[in-house]
């Protein structure tokens, strides 16, 4: 509770949110967000 009252006033944040297509922000979904293996362990 401590942490939302923390935050701006103007914060949102949508269930299950999914970019555009194509846009900068789809890019970094599906670079970084997704599961990804970055040391080679499999």
């Amino acid at each position: 509770e401590s942490i939302l009252m923390s935050l701006p006033p103007l914060v949102r944040w949508e269930y299950q949110y999914e970019p555009e297509e194509g846009s900068e922000e789809a890019r970094l979904y599906e670079r970084y967000i997704q599961p990804q293996d970055w040391l080679g362990l499999k």
